[in-house]
């Protein structure tokens, strides 16, 4: 008989490696599954969540969006006018001197649902102007709709989509209108979509698909219920939404009520340039939180983000957000779970 042969350190560990490969499969399939259940069920959302936001922190300050000046209604305004609302005859009065200055684009990002005496004539004269863009709110809690004098096109909603922690992370650019076929006059468009055809003058370069929404020869991907961190339901995603690439929280140059009517400012910074105007003083209610930490930002601020973030896209080359396809975050997670 042959004689046995002492079994080699080496010997051993060649012996076994088959089963420690499939122990090494078989623990990474698992911890995959593991993963990819947590995630589904959408209790890593918050997780990815705060790593977005922290990455919109670190980027640091850029230089203000040189084609958007933002004219902020304040505390120190409501108080100088002793109002808590400003009448028909202010804004009338504030939208005529930004006009002397030949704006590009006004946005009014105020409800004007109902006037406010006295003026009321004026102001409806002012929100004649081709350039002028004004606000309807379209959500749960009902619809305001915009000034009976001015078209659908130039009318857009400006409902901001919150997260569930509360934060605006999302550029909503348009929803289909009622259940009637998906033409691009079935589609109610957002403030900051209205001005950003307004201001490229790209009336008849919209396309709106179920995948995407195409600006001129740009192409917004639409977010997905998956897409990046997030774990959305189906309600949630409904129309057209971007992930919103902020800026940095000082989006634009801004310039109170109380600069413009007084004419002190540089007429540079009007001229062919997009105007919001809008509330900034905290007692309107119309602050929100952001990426940026807990100093809230008003929404007139948030607008200028969004209508920054497709005009950059459009005119820049600005790069929007990718995600990987569902199986190619399965491929990734299994990778590192391999060789982690």
């Amino acid at each position: 008989m042959p004689k046995a042969k002492l079994l080699t350190k080496h010997h051993l560990k060649f012996l076994s490696f088959p089963s420690a490969f499939r122990s090494t499969i078989f623990l990474t399939c698992v911890l995959v599954f593991a993963v990819c259940s947590i995630r589904q069920s959408g209790n890593l959302q918050f997780l990815e969540l705060a790593v977005f936001d922290l990455m919109m922190r670190v980027r640091g300050e850029t230089e203000p969006e040189s084609r958007i000046t933002v004219v902020g209604i304040g505390e120190s305004d409501l108080t100088a006018w002793q109002q808590s609302t400003f009448s028909d005859r202010l804004l009338a009065k504030l939208i005529k001197k930004l006009q002397e200055h030949r704006p590009a684009v006004i946005g009014l990002n105020i409800y004007r649902e109902i006037p406010q005496p006295p003026g009321s004539a004026e102001l409806l004269q002012q929100l004649e102007a081709e350039n002028v863009i004004a606000i309807e709110r379209i959500d749960q809690n009902g619809e305001v709709p915009a000034p009976f004098n001015i078209p659908p096109e130039r009318v857009g909603f400006n409902h901001l989509l919150l997260d569930n922690d509360g934060k605006v992370r999302r550029n909503f650019i348009a929803l289909a209108h009622g259940d009637r076929s998906s033409s691009e006059e079935d589609f109610l468009y957002s403030f900051a979509l209205q001005i950003s055809i307004n201001y490229l003058g790209a009336e008849n370069q919209l396309e709106i698909e179920p995948e995407f929404l195409k600006l001129q020869e740009t192409i917004f991907p639409n977010l997905k219920a998956n897409s990046g961190g997030y774990q959305l339901s189906t309600s949630d995603i409904v129309g057209s939404q971007i992930l919103l690439n902020y800026h940095s929280p000082n989006i634009a140059r801004q310039l109170s009520f109380a600069q413009v009517l007084a004419g002190d400012f540089d007429p540079d910074w009007i001229k062919d340039r997009v105007i919001l105007i809008g509330y900034t003083a905290p007692s309107k209610k119309d602050i929100f939180s952001t990426p940026f930490g807990v100093e809230q930002m008003p929404g007139v601020a948030i607008q200028a983000q969004m209508i920054g973030q497709i005009l950059s896209t459009v005119l820049d080359g600005r790069s929007l957000f990718k995600f990987l396809p569902q199986w190619g975050e399965v491929v990734w997670i299994w990778f590192w779970s391999y060789t982690g």
